[in-house]
């Protein structure tokens, strides 16, 4: 009665707090990443049933041989490292498709930058039976060049599209210092590069919709309300619309070390 504790009696043994599961911490997870890293620092990607054979074995070991749960969880990673860069090659444009005229629907993705010969675009092909099979649910990365004189479409962010387009599969130069382009294309999981091949029988099907059409609205919105230059930074802070930073601008923020407000506030 009175709320009072007992003392602890003289000899009592407390119990340790439950140590982690030893699946799980610090040393689970740099096994995974060396794994991983093991398998994408490789010349080339194994054949399946190697990085599968991988994958089990780690399962065994992880079940057998408590022992090398480490050396387990390591083959693990190799193998879901080794999963998704096949899945990724396997997304790519099949050869027998590259260089033909195909007609592709699709909705444009994020914000398209428009220069002054050409707007370079994302392009999410529909998952409907009206396209190649090969190129469904894909990502396109697409340039509309634009003849002299010629005015720019209405190519909105947000907007679906119907295009003839000429496809190759993701490349780039392999030029010391430079940026590997097929890489990159790998990470945004591209599975083809090209251009629209007939601008005159390109058709809109739907207008701008969604957050990406919301984005460019309000960039346009920043644009007119805010006066030149802080537009521009203000557009990237607020939305993370860089298309209007060129180098020198850049360079700027590299200078005052400014450079992940712009990478990661606006998204």
């Amino acid at each position: 009665m009175g709320g009072r504790s007992r003392p602890r009696q003289a000899g009592a043994v407390v119990a340790d707090p439950p140590a982690p599961h030893p699946l799980f911490g610090p040393l689970a997870a740099v096994c995974l990443l060396g794994g991983a890293g093991l398998l994408l620092a490789a010349p080339r990607l194994p054949p399946t049933w190697l990085w599968g054979a991988a994958g089990l074995l780690g399962l065994c070991l992880l079940a057998r041989a408590w022992r090398w749960r480490w050396a387990g969880i390591a083959l693990l990673g190799a193998a879901l490292a080794a999963a998704q860069a096949q899945s990724a090659l396997e997304a790519q444009l099949p050869p027998g498709l590259a260089g033909r005229t195909l007609w592709v629907e699709g909705r444009v993705l994020d914000l398209p930058r428009r220069e002054p010969r050409r707007i370079r675009f994302d392009l999410q092909v529909d998952a409907g039976a009206t396209q190649d099979p090969a190129l469904r649910g894909r990502r396109l990365r697409l340039a509309w060049y634009l003849a002299p004189g010629e005015r720019a479409p209405a190519l909105a962010a947000g907007s679906r599209w119907r295009l003839p387009v000429r496809l190759q599969a993701p490349r780039g130069l392999r030029n010391p210092g430079g940026i590997d382009g097929e890489k990159h294309a790998l990470i945004d999981r591209i599975a083809a590069s090209g251009h629209v091949a007939a601008p005159a029988l390109a058709r809109p099907l739907a207008p701008a919709t969604g957050v990406q059409a919301w984005r460019e609205r309000m960039s346009a919105r920043i644009g007119r309300a805010v006066a030149a230059p802080s537009a521009r930074f203000v557009q990237a802070l607020a939305l993370g619309d860089t298309r209007g930073l060129g180098e020198a601008d850049w360079a700027r923020l590299r200078a005052a070390g400014l450079t992940h407000l712009v990478a990661i506030s606006g998204f």
